[in-house]
């Protein structure tokens, strides 16, 4: 997992509000976030850190490019017990 914070690219945040706004569940156009009432706090995004937990969990996987540049992921090793991650 990716522990260094940094600055967002065009790029990735574009890629974000794409994502939000075609695969959320909690995402409305009118309301903005349906869960928290407010708007969506993955579009006040400027840096790599914390992460909507729907957005991390349900969202992101969608764009596995994306995923492994803001959460990391290729780097990690199997377990030597059970073989899993």
């Amino acid at each position: 997992m990716n522990d260094v914070q940094r600055e967002l690219t065009r790029k990735e945040w574009s890629a974000i509000k794409k994502l939000v706004e075609s695969s959320c569940a909690n995402y409305c156009r009118e309301h903005g976030c349906l869960k928290l009432n407010d708007t969506c706090y993955m579009f006040g995004k400027c840096c790599t850190g914390s992460y909507c937990k729907y957005f991390k969990a349900a969202v992101l996987p969608l764009d596995p490019a994306l995923e492994v540049a803001l959460i990391g992921g290729g780097d990690t090793q199997p377990c030597a017990n059970c073989g899993k991650c």
